[in-house]
């Protein structure tokens, strides 16, 4: 599996109206030579952040699992291990 590290822009209201802002985010994806294991195993980890909702777990912001590579999009855990 991979990680990457992205910035993600959306609009942020502030004391002066709405402006730009971005929000880092870890994206997780398979190699290219992953096998259906590895699959099943990175849907699972979706399946299961997508009903936990807690403060000491990363959240789950999106992912993308149709018709293609598979994308999970998850809070980035500065400080911390995302394994």
């Amino acid at each position: 599996m991979f990680f990457y590290r992205a910035d993600i822009p959306h609009e942020s209201r502030n004391e002066f109206g709405i402006g730009a802002g971005y929000t880092t985010v870890a994206v997780k994806t398979l190699k290219d030579d992953a096998c259906q294991t590895e699959a099943l195993a990175l849907l699972s980890e979706y399946a299961l952040l997508k009903d936990v909702s807690h403060p000491n777990v990363i959240r789950l912001l999106g992912a993308c699992t149709r018709g293609g590579p598979i994308y999970i999009i998850i809070e980035y855990a500065e400080h911390g291990s995302l394994l």
